[in-house]
């Protein structure tokens, strides 16, 4: 009578695979808040005195920045909008 068949190993752990998975998935996801936070605008009341001395004046101005428009105007008063990170870094 043959001898039996030595036992098979256990499964490889899916515990590697995991930790793998997380080193790469929690730095994308970090990048990804920093860059919505970075990207969300601020805008800032502009002065009545600055809106008149506008050349051209603001409201033919197309000015954008990714994705919002520089010059708004909202409920008779205009904003100067831009993404934070250029407001932290460029005034």
């Amino acid at each position: 009578m043959p001898s039996p068949a030595p036992p098979s190993p256990p499964p490889p752990s899916a515990a590697p695979r995991r930790a793998a998975i997380a080193w790469v998935l929690i730095p994308l996801l970090l990048a990804a808040a920093l860059a919505s936070w970075a990207a969300w605008p601020i805008c800032v009341v502009l002065p009545d005195a600055a809106v008149t001395e506008a050349h051209p004046p603001l409201a033919q101005r197309e000015d954008q920045v990714w994705h919002v428009r520089t010059f708004q105007q909202r409920e008779g008063q205009w904003y100067h909008c831009k993404p934070r990170i250029a407001r932290a870094f460029f005034f």
